[in-house]
């Protein structure tokens, strides 16, 4: 267990966490903020990948919800439509470094493209697809592959930056054993 000051280094850590996917929500609502030919990127997913692929804890999780909570907002859509996907890919990304892969840049861009892919399809499938709509071939490349590159760029400065936020020492605990 935690003694007192581990736990509000901890807490401290996940403040400053949930503050930056706050910022990141603000920052992708700003109108025009990184628009490159009317594509703007979701800055909140590459995060909680990022995020997932550096922390090995299981309270990330709630981290992962706020950053899917505020992608539905953002999107427009219902509660949870990106909040359980986000979380079973951040689940994923976090097994998936522990057990077989290895954290890099290389990866943080892997994962996040990945994540992104599969969540714009889902709600290409579900918004688009199954309504009927024509002439969906070009609306599928923009806002589904091109989106999801230009998104998943944001993920190898974010895998820096919780990798510096990992690193500071007033924020570091001490994760050996205590007898």
């Amino acid at each position: 267990m935690y003694n007192k000051k581990e736990l509000r280094k901890l807490f401290s850590k996940y403040r400053l966490y949930s503050a930056i996917v706050v910022i990141l929500y603000i920052l992708g609502a700003t109108p025009g903020f990184l628009q490159f030919f009317g594509i703007k990127p979701c800055l909140i997913v590459p995060f909680c990948i990022a995020l997932a692929l550096c922390e090995e804890d299981f309270l990330t999780m709630g981290i992962y919800a706020l950053g899917g909570l505020l992608v539905d907002v953002s999107a427009g859509r219902i509660s949870g439509f990106f909040t359980i996907p986000l979380l079973v890919l951040c689940i994923a990304c976090m097994l998936g470094v522990k057990f077989v892969f290895t954290a890099d840049s290389k990866s943080a861009f892997a994962f996040s493209f990945a994540a992104m892919f599969i969540l714009r399809n889902i709600d290409f499938i579900f918004n688009y697809l199954l309504f009927g709509y024509g002439g969906l071939t070009g609306f599928y490349i923009r806002q589904v592959i091109i989106h999801s590159r230009y998104s998943a760029l944001f993920g190898i400065p974010f895998y820096f930056l919780v990798n510096k936020i990992m690193d500071y020492r007033p924020l570091k605990i001490d994760a050996r054993w205590k007898a």
